[in-house]
């Protein structure tokens, strides 16, 4: 009889619970403002063809495949392929009211300019980041050998 019961129970809550989860129109409408706004679509078109651009200047033998690379990047990269997943991780990330302030910052002047300027940032950085540790490789690699050396004499 208690089994019945917490089943019914279940079954009346489970529902509620799965309409609770669904994003109301006003959040759905945020995400997908704060994603025009931020020109999401054109943003991972340049980021698709800086890698494939990436990869071919890597590797010249690539060349002869580019037009496949950017069929296989199109097919599952794409903003029509991501797009429901982007908006699902800005959805769980952020709510309806933080979705607006954050799209009436990027519509500022500054806004604007943090978007323009956000890549360069991000490459600038990331070369930062790679001469930091190029100018210390060497302290790196004693360090590894070190530690293999001691593991070696280990029993």
């Amino acid at each position: 009889m208690k089994l019945r019961i917490l089943i019914v129970v279940l079954c009346l809550f489970v529902p509620l619970a799965a309409r609770a989860a669904e994003p109301s129109p006003g959040h759905v409408q945020a995400v997908e403002e704060l994603l025009r706004t931020t020109k999401m679509d054109t943003l991972l078109d340049q980021t698709i063809d800086s890698v494939v651009k990436a990869q071919v200047a890597q590797n010249s033998d690539l060349a002869k495949v580019e037009g496949v690379m950017r069929q296989f990047m199109a097919k599952y990269m794409s903003w029509e392929a991501l797009k429901p997943q982007m908006m699902a991780l800005y959805m769980d990330t952020f709510t309806e009211q933080e979705l607006r302030e954050i799209n009436a910052f990027y519509k500022t002047s500054t806004g604007q300019k943090t978007l323009t300027a956000m890549p360069g940032l991000f490459q600038k950085g990331m070369a930062i980041g790679q001469k930091a540790v190029q100018d210390h490789l060497p302290e790196l690699q004693e360090a590894i050998q070190k530690k293999l050396k001691e593991g070696e004499e280990k029993p």
